[in-house]
């Protein structure tokens, strides 16, 4: 399916291996500073877990990033959201923003069992704070901060899904 300038797909073999070897410095760092572990391990891990996952493609062939949503509880109506980058989001900035929009609302329509979508993020990545709330998140309910296992001070924001349709009893 290709959404104003990007591509998704379900992420192939070849599309982890790039994600994994092309990520985006502060995204690999702040997985670090988060889990303690290794950027490759936390993206395949975030896959395997994800119940909803794409690869958002540049109509030049090379890969934005994947992401994802997986249920916290399946008793709850809340989810996990998360995204890893590449470098090639640098040289392709208003195909990122644009798709990006179009890769989360895919998610929320996906999910529309899911009321609210969340996730930490490192306030030191800046760029990643500004883009979460430009894609709708807020900070403002939940303004705990927290520390990552290896360092950084991690904020929850939330993302509310504009298609929750709760269903009733």
């Amino acid at each position: 399916m290709n959404l104003r300038g990007v591509t998704f797909r379900v992420p192939t073999d070849e599309d982890i291996e790039f994600v994994a070897a092309n990520m985006r410095e502060a995204d690999r760092r702040e997985l670090k500073r988060w889990t303690g572990l290794d950027a490759e391990w936390g993206l395949k891990n975030s896959i395997r877990y994800s119940e909803v996952c794409f690869a958002g493609v540049f109509e030049d062939g090379k890969v934005a990033c994947i992401f994802g949503a997986t249920r916290i509880n399946l008793m709850e109506d809340d989810a996990v959201l998360w995204a890893l980058s590449t470098t090639e989001v640098d040289s392709h900035r208003l195909a990122f923003a644009v798709g990006s929009k179009a890769g989360i609302d895919m998610i929320f329509r996906e999910m529309s069992d899911v009321a609210e979508f969340s996730n930490w993020v490192d306030m030191d990545y800046s760029s990643a704070v500004k883009w979460i709330q430009w894609m709708g998140g807020d900070f403002s309910i939940r303004p705990v901060l927290r520390k990552g296992r290896c360092g950084g001070e991690f904020s929850e924001f939330y993302i509310v899904n504009p298609y929750y349709k709760k269903e009733e009893i």
